[in-house]
């Protein structure tokens, strides 16, 4: 399996820091669904990566990084198990409205 696989993104989802040795993420664009009860982007319940969806069974992690200013504004992160009990991190940008798988650079 390629080293960007599934089973690479588990172990830096669940081992601590989603960056690679050079210290940058690298993000790709995926299609999530989302629980938008009050606000869009509030919480991911499935997401479709590669061509293949992935239902969450649990979000085991969640933060923010940014400030609600006009030089930076917030993005959500997920920590998320699916139901076949993989992890990877998603990030929601409220600024673009863009949801993104973060991959481990290699």
């Amino acid at each position: 399996m390629a080293p960007d696989g599934p089973s690479f993104i588990r172990e830096a989802a669940g081992g601590g820091c989603p960056i690679g040795v050079s210290g940058f993420m690298r993000l790709e664009s995926i299609e999530v669904r989302s629980r938008d009860e009050y606000r869009g982007g509030q919480e991911p319940e499935a997401f479709l990566w590669r061509e293949k969806w992935y239902t969450v069974a649990r979000v085991l992690d969640r933060w923010v990084e940014g400030r609600p200013d006009s030089t930076r504004l917030p993005m959500r992160y997920f920590r998320v198990q699916t139901v076949d009990g993989e992890r990877f991190i998603i990030r929601y940008h409220e600024f673009f409205t863009a949801w993104s798988l973060v991959v481990p650079h290699p």
